[in-house]
């Protein structure tokens, strides 16, 4: 009986990704009776762990950490730490284990109890994506607040200011008793509106506004000054 090289164990190789091609070195087997003699090629199926969708990330850590502690070793065709591989097969490869495999263990894992790093992980990927949106709101909110607090006054603007254009521009009978009241219902609206501390001016801006028109509307008239209640 002797062991034969296989010629074709290169070709398999290429062809077939589930075939390895090993090659048993000079002495290896016995190396005071030089056995074999000379290197001799072979070939053999490559091993996966499996394992099904869905497997938690840090269950994957625990048995690519375990499968690397019992095959850590040099072996007659494998080098140290050769074992477990990510390279794909047949099957697909976790990208769990494939980055546990090249960067190893995080620092979660390294410091924290299991349990603790596990939701700790948890954590953080919920955390993340959330900050990355949460951020930006944060940053464009004083903008906004901005904004809303000064549409509700300056919607006021716009109807005052088509009033005064009305009071400077009418010939003929004048509805002074329609001027006062819409003055009025705007000038309600505008004490009902509530302004942070810093928009206090604007407000204040606005009624001083509305007191000017009053004054137009009453000039127009010839009626002596009056104020609102």
């Amino acid at each position: 009986m002797k062991l034969l090289s296989y010629s074709k164990a290169e070709a398999y190789h290429r062809r077939l990704s589930f075939i390895s091609k090993l090659t048993l070195p000079p002495g290896v087997a016995d190396l005071a009776n030089n056995i074999p003699e000379r290197e001799v090629d072979l070939i053999g199926t490559k091993a996966m762990l499996a394992a099904r969708d869905g497997l938690h990330p840090a269950l994957i850590h625990l048995l690519v950490d375990a499968a690397g502690e019992i095959h850590r070793k040099q072996g007659l065709f494998e080098q140290a730490g050769e074992f477990p591989g990510t390279t794909q097969v047949d099957l697909r490869v976790s990208t769990d284990a494939d980055q546990h495999k090249r960067f190893g263990r995080s620092f979660l894992y390294q410091y924290l109890p299991f349990w603790v790093a596990t939701l700790a992980e948890r954590a953080i990927i919920i955390l993340l994506p959330l900050a990355a949106v949460l951020l930006p709101l944060f940053h464009y909110f004083p903008q906004l607040r901005r904004w809303h607090v000064r549409s509700r006054v300056y919607r006021w603007y716009g109807e005052l200011a088509l009033l005064e254009q009305d009071v400077a521009a009418r010939t003929g009978t004048l509805p002074t008793e329609k001027w006062l009241a819409d003055l009025e219902r705007i000038e309600r609206a505008v004490a009902r509106i509530h302004t942070p501390a810093g928009f206090a001016s604007e407000a204040y801006t606005l009624r001083e506004h509305i007191g000017l028109v009053r004054r137009a509307i009453i000039a127009r008239n010839h009626l002596p000054s009056v104020t609102s209640g």
